[in-house]
């Protein structure tokens, strides 16, 4: 009785490590398509696009409060973007002046 318990529970860890593995896989499976996918060239331009709508709402508001929440919006969305990997200009220099806090 006592040997069959502990079989039981040999083989109940043995599934749970398994599982633990399998999981762990997945897990560094899903993180590595993001990564890839964080560095195509799909995110960059709609990386873009998105920081062209919010550098148009910046230009045709004139409420610095508003200004202020979309600067805010832009740094905590973009906060890891490599601007290196944008190619247009005014989308670079606009998401530095929002690091810097300048509301232009």
């Amino acid at each position: 009785m006592k040997r069959s318990i502990g079989i039981i529970g040999v083989v109940i860890a043995v599934g749970l490590i398994l599982v633990g593995i399998g999981f762990g896989i997945r897990m560094w499976r899903v993180n590595t398509d993001r990564i890839i996918f964080k560095q195509s060239a799909v995110y960059t331009e709609g990386v873009a696009d998105d920081l062209a709508k919010y550098k148009f709402e910046m230009q045709t508001t004139q409420d610095e409060a508003e200004k202020k929440v979309i600067c805010e919006f832009v740094n905590s969305r973009f906060a890891n973007l490599d601007e290196s990997k944008l190619e247009n200009d005014d989308l670079k220099r606009f998401l530095k002046d929002c690091r810097n806090g300048e509301l232009n």
